[in-house]
């Protein structure tokens, strides 16, 4: 289950805009989105964990994937895995893994990078 999760109003706009691979646009990987919905990253991933925890039962992971210091910062402190992407300098912040190029991994390669099963 994916959430699109950002403080920023406009990443719905961009989730519509880019294409992941032709003819398959960014927003349709996510289930749910709760862009938008707090003031802070922390407060729109709060946000986020709830929805997910109204939907199931039981959550095994929740991986957090930023380019910022302060996303990183609000991962760690709610208790997912932070991914830094595309900068190693996040690791100075607390992210568990960076990830510089995403296209490089399968799905399958991409959980298992991130400690999941």
């Amino acid at each position: 289950f994916q959430i699109l999760a950002s403080a920023s109003k406009n990443v719905l706009k961009i989730a519509l805009r880019e294409e992941i691979k032709p003819g398959m646009k960014l927003i349709s990987i996510f289930d749910m989105n709760v862009s938008g919905r707090g003031n802070t990253k922390e407060e729109v991933f709060k946000m986020a964990i709830s929805e997910a925890h109204t939907k199931f039962n039981n959550i095994d992971y929740i991986v957090f994937f930023e380019d910022s210091p302060q996303g990183i910062q609000a991962a760690k402190l709610l208790g997912g895995i932070a991914v830094g992407c595309f900068s190693k300098e996040l690791k100075n912040y607390g992210a568990d893994v960076i990830i510089d190029n995403f296209a490089l991994l399968t799905p399958q390669e991409l959980l298992k990078t991130v400690g999941c099963k």
